[in-house]
């Protein structure tokens, strides 16, 4: 009968060793790129709450920038058996990022930018990831990525050069983005429908939020203290919730709960033992961290207070 011949370069197109490892790091270089993007587009568009390093600008503007290198570097599938290494490393101290978000009770792990997921189904994600990683691990031949120019310096040259050409006008952009603000006289200063709040700077001076607070208190009169809270925002559940149950007091003065939103697109939340609720006024986006405590005595903000929960 017929000889049936096979061409040599058939086997090439199966399952080999290192064939799980080469799904595993293009994946994982397509989820890095997509967090950089996400991440990048938040940071060019939006302020940040920077409550501490992990939420600091330039502290994430550096994640989005190595998100972006390390992703085109899995793409490229350059030196496997040290890329595996750094990978694993990489994927385990992020997991110890998500649980410790987790722990800490936010409401979103903040991988993704405007994207929210919780901080529980990242580190999932991650610690999946790991497990992937120690189950395929690379052969001792280069994958076919490299064998293109991986042995040469212009493969490592290329990553650098997409990194730059990327990474550059990226930071530029997240680093010099502002704001519009609100001046001490009640005025926002800059373009934009997002206000950020700096009520540290008001501190000793006229509270300037009277004139953007719809209320049916007189806040300008007497002392207050005014609870701005956030709809969706975990902690600021937990401080109402507390607050309500008597197991949170704010002393003698009269309390008014104020929503960070406008009045015409949320309804006031009930909050039943304060003497006074209110909204935002206006189309604006009021940016700050919630919940914030503010102490007003005749119009004048005494001092602020950050307390989340109960002590």
């Amino acid at each position: 009968g017929r000889k049936l011949f096979f061409s040599p370069g058939i086997g090439s197109i199966l399952p080999g060793r290192g064939a799980g490892y080469d799904i595993v790091r293009i994946g994982l270089g397509v989820l890095l790129l997509t967090a950089a993007a996400l991440k990048g587009h938040q940071l060019a568009t939006e302020p940040v709450a920077e409550t501490g390093l992990l939420t600091s600008r330039w502290f994430l503007i550096g994640v989005v920038e190595f998100e972006l290198f390390f992703g085109l570097w899995l793409m490229a599938g350059l030196y496997p058996k040290w890329t595996w290494r750094a990978t694993l490393l990489c994927f385990g101290g992020f997991a110890c990022v998500a649980l410790y978000k987790a722990l800490s009770g936010e409401a979103s792990c903040g991988c993704f930018g405007k994207v929210p997921v919780n901080p529980w189904y990242t580190f999932a994600l991650d610690i999946a990831m790991v497990v992937a990683l120690v189950g395929f691990r690379p052969n001792g031949a280069t994958p076919r990525a490299s064998r293109y120019f991986g042995r040469l310096p212009a493969g490592g040259v290329a990553v650098a050069m997409l990194w730059l050409g990327l990474g550059v006008p990226a930071a530029v952009a997240m680093g010099t983005y502002q704001p519009a603000l609100l001046s001490q006289d009640g005025v926002i200063l800059g373009a934009g429908n997002l206000v950020v709040l700096e009520p540290e700077k008001w501190i000793g001076k006229r509270f300037p939020l009277l004139d953007w607070i719809q209320t049916d208190a007189e806040l300008d009169r007497g002392r207050w203290t005014v609870v701005m809270h956030r709809r969706g925002c975990p902690k600021c559940e937990r401080l109402i919730h507390d607050y309500e149950n008597g197991d949170l007091q704010f002393g003698s003065e009269a309390v008014a709960f104020v929503a960070l939103e406008s009045c015409d697109r949320t309804p006031l939340r009930p909050v039943f033992r304060a003497d006074s609720l209110g909204c935002m006024q206006g189309e604006y986006s009021w940016f700050a961290e919630a919940p914030l405590e503010l102490h007003v005595d005749d119009s004048q903000l005494v001092s602020i207070r950050e307390r989340p929960s109960s002590e």
